[in-house]
């Protein structure tokens, strides 16, 4: 004998609707399901014979699992992307090289070099080490590649880019700028060839039955070859033509890039690269006066401490925080040599108070304007389901289908919207109550503390328990 659940018929729901018996179990099984969600697709698999795959597919769209979190959002236009043969990147990359007769194994290093718009490799230069000699040889190289220098060389910021023979040897024609600290981007096109090579060529084995030169020159050979091969092939995104052709082709105006590249070389050589509040001034005069009061200036004889508070914190939270500071100095608490510091904190935490409080209004104002878009859509289904409810079967009476979406709704405003129209319907027809009632509480779809919320109100709104 079936439980009394099951012998009933099954009430109409937005999974009913063309849904196979699998995807009923499946969702009927997912709902009562304790374990981790890896273990119940091997469960529901071994189970359903379906593949994990289409579980996972259906489980999304009834809403029951989150889609899969996928990479963050690539924004184009953060690295600018001069005309061909404007800016050069260098970097150096260690290439192991395992010579089979004895099984030493060695290091070079190879000073990659390539053209910022087309990645197309203009150099390649083999040393035994990542040095200022190896960076002016794959410059000099380069030069002569394009038959002219570049306007600008982007390097990393290692103390061999600072060497004095090297700059004045560049700096006659090129202007050099390091990339920004902790950020690949500026270096992307040079990190993913290397990244290439690693994945195309690897270590290198060689038979080191010849001399030194030979072993180094064969390293550079297949150095050569590859770049060779890379610059030579067909791309897509140049309509079938190479990187190098492009490059060779192209002939870009000296003055184009003139202004960005001047631009990029003063914001990369800046000693404090530190934003500064416009409100310095007038903090600074705050933070004076405290001082001064409450005898803390020897703390801070060279004024740094004032300098950093006035630059990044507003004359609001630094008037608050010498307020709150200058009630507990009163009381005695911080008369030592380290007062100046708990000064430091409280202002910190008041500024923290201040933005949040403005954050705080910039939300309400936006959720005015994003809660009209939401209610204007939700209106429109509205009437659309109105007319698409009349004179039709029992199973899509207006009351069922109001309920199925205040139990679906995935948003807070989207329950209330449709618990709000179910409401006003309901006590225009009364006699409905227990039939929405039964309705809601098979939608077994969905978890049962959803569907008990919206009975409870039901029984509320039945009785007048409610305003």
């Amino acid at each position: 004998m079936k439980p009394y659940e099951e012998q009933l018929p099954r009430p109409y729901s937005p999974l009913a609707i063309g849904a196979s018996d699998d995807a009923r179990e499946i969702a009927e099984d997912y709902s009562t399901w304790g374990g981790s969600l890896r273990d119940f697709f091997k469960y529901e698999s071994a189970k359903t014979r379906l593949a994990p795959t289409p579980i996972r597919r259906l489980l999304v769209i009834l809403g029951m699992i989150s889609v899969r979190s996928g990479k963050g959002p690539r924004y184009r236009g953060e690295t600018t992307r001069c005309l061909p043969g404007s800016i050069l990147v260098t970097d150096g990359k260690t290439v192991d090289a395992v010579f089979t007769g004895t099984g030493e194994i060695r290091h070079y290093n190879w000073q990659g070099i390539i053209d910022q718009a087309t990645i197309c490799h203009t150099a390649v230069v083999v040393t035994d080490t990542e040095s200022a000699d190896g960076v002016v040889k794959a410059f000099d190289d380069s030069c002569k590649f394009l038959g002219r220098a570049p306007q600008a060389l982007l390097h990393d910021n290692k103390p061999i880019h600072d060497e004095l023979k090297l700059r004045e040897h560049i700096e006659k024609t090129t202007i050099m700028i390091p990339a920004t600290p902790a950020r690949g981007e500026n270096k992307a096109g040079i990190e993913g060839e290397f990244g290439k090579f690693e994945q195309a060529v690897g270590t290198i084995f060689l038979d080191d039955s010849s001399e030194d030169k030979l072993k180094k020159s064969a390293v550079s050979e297949i150095l050569r070859a590859y770049t060779a091969g890379i610059n030579h092939a067909g791309r897509f995104e140049f309509e079938g033509k190479s990187r190098e052709s492009i490059l060779r082709e192209t002939c870009p105006d000296a003055d184009k890039d003139r202004q960005f590249i001047e631009q990029l070389h003063a914001d990369h050589t800046k000693k404090r690269r530190v934003d500064i509040l416009p409100t310095k001034l007038a903090s600074w005069a705050l933070l004076d006066e405290g001082f001064k009061r409450f005898g803390i200036a020897d703390c801070d004889p060279m004024g740094k401490i004032r300098e950093w508070l006035a630059a990044r914190f507003t004359p609001e939270a630094i008037r608050q925080g010498v307020a709150i500071f200058g009630t507990e100095w009163e009381k005695g608490r911080l008369r030592n040599n380290l007062a100046h510091r708990y000064l430091v904190k409280v202002i910190r935490n008041c500024q923290i108070e201040i933005d949040l409080r403005r954050q705080e209004e910039l939300l309400r104002e936006y959720a005015e304007v994003e809660r009209p878009v939401w209610l204007q859509g939700l209106e429109a289904e509205y009437e659309t389901l109105v007319t698409e409810c009349v004179g039709t079967s029992p199973e899509n009476d207006l009351a069922f289908q109001l309920g199925d979406r205040a139990v679906f709704g995935g948003l807070i405003i989207q329950r209330a919207f449709w618990e709000d129209k179910l409401k006003a319907l309901l006590e225009k027809q009364r006699s409905k109550f227990a039939n929405v009632c039964n309705h809601i509480r098979r939608l077994f779809e969905t978890a049962w503390e959803n569907r008990f919320a919206l009975i409870s109100k039901l029984v509320a709104w039945e009785h007048q328990l409610t305003r």
